[in-house]
């Protein structure tokens, strides 16, 4: 009927009105509100991954920091662990020999891990560290079921 309509002129007081508007069924609007909803939701994801990574990366640079502050205040054989609570907030466990720990030479570790918390928190990355009585055998299991699943790496 359209083709029928443009190609003749039936009077010069009428035209025909040609929609620009597309129409759509319901079956296509709410297949491409899925899409669209599954490609957002990859995205946000890949955005959450890559932020994890980076907020893995820089406080694995400020514990790297942190241990060799330790050493260099005659505190050796700590180890740290991580535990991610979300992809902006994580929990570092460093672990410290009890006699290491009631040094007086330990209370200016303080000042420096708040320095590094403040250096890693951001809107997009919460750091939070603790202390740990060092122990020989460490026990994996308690520390898995706690959720610190990382031990950075040294090597």
């Amino acid at each position: 009927m359209s083709t029928i309509t443009t190609s003749t002129n039936f009077s010069e007081k009428w035209k025909v009105e040609t929609s620009q508007q597309k129409l759509f069924t319901g079956d296509q609007v709410i297949d491409a509100y899925l899409t669209g909803k599954r490609e957002g939701l990859q995205i946000a994801q890949k955005v959450f991954l890559d932020q994890l990574k980076n907020n893995l990366d820089k406080s694995g640079e400020k514990v790297t920091d942190l241990l060799h502050h330790l050493n260099a205040r005659d505190i050796h054989n700590n180890e740290a662990f991580l535990k991610i609570n979300s992809w902006n907030y994580l929990t570092i466990l460093i672990s410290v020999k009890e006699e290491d720990f009631f040094k007086e030479s330990f209370l200016p570790v303080y000042d420096f891990v708040e320095e590094l918390e403040e250096d890693l928190n951001t809107d997009t990355c919460t750091v939070n560290f603790s202390f740990v009585d060092y122990q020989e055998e460490i026990n994996d299991y308690v520390l898995h079921c706690d959720g610190f699943v990382l031990k950075l790496n040294t090597d």
